[in-house]
């Protein structure tokens, strides 16, 4: 659900909210917070639940990490999308990312129905979705990435138009398959198996 959810957020902010690069209000701020505080204990807790013995709040269920997962993703993409802003573009608007209270309901609200096609089971609904979740984690990464390589190359706040965007997110695509490859290369030389851990 996180990357799910962060690729959402990350489109409705491109297409709705354009250059906007201000964070959002303290009280929805706060709620993005919250947000993350309850995906950490949703987490923890199942986490817990895999030791023998450790104490847990409640039996995790797969629909709460769905649920959690998706709104820690919209909080990524809020910190995140304002400072790909602020790094890439000369010109920049000096207006928040989520704008009101409604703009973030109506995106949850969208996100809702992400999620009860998820719950739904349908593959033809799972499929596309799974694409796009694996699609997120590489969008968040090149973001984050694009903004280091505009900073390490003193490049910030050039970028005037769509077609000039290439080389930053070039550079930070390719600095995000090659995080993933080393970690893929780690996970596969501590567990000597491409396959999900069996615990």
């Amino acid at each position: 659900g996180m990357y799910l959810g962060a690729l959402f957020t990350m489109v409705a902010f491109v297409v709705c909210r354009g250059k906007a690069g201000i964070y959002p209000a303290k009280p929805i701020q706060y709620l993005l917070f919250g947000f993350a505080g309850l995906w950490v204990l949703d987490g923890l807790n199942s986490f817990l639940t895999l030791l023998p013995e450790a104490p847990h709040l409640y039996q995790p269920q797969n629909w709460l990490r769905l649920v959690t997962g998706t709104l820690i993703g919209v909080s990524l993409s809020t910190m995140i999308y304002p400072v790909f802003v602020q790094a890439t573009w000369r010109e920049w608007d000096e207006t928040p990312v989520i704008p009101s209270w409604r703009w973030l309901l109506r995106l949850i609200a969208a996100l809702a129905i992400v999620i009860l096609g998820i719950l739904s089971g349908n593959p033809l609904i799972l499929y596309p979705l799974a694409i796009l979740s694996s699609l997120g984690v590489l969008a968040l990464l090149t973001m984050a990435y694009a903004v280091l390589a505009l900073t390490l190359f003193r490049y910030q706040n050039r970028i005037t138009n769509l077609r000039q965007l290439w080389l930053p997110l070039l550079a930070g695509m390719t600095l995000a398959l090659v995080q993933v490859a080393v970690i893929d290369l780690l996970r596969y030389v501590i567990t000597g198996t491409w396959d999900g851990f069996h615990l």
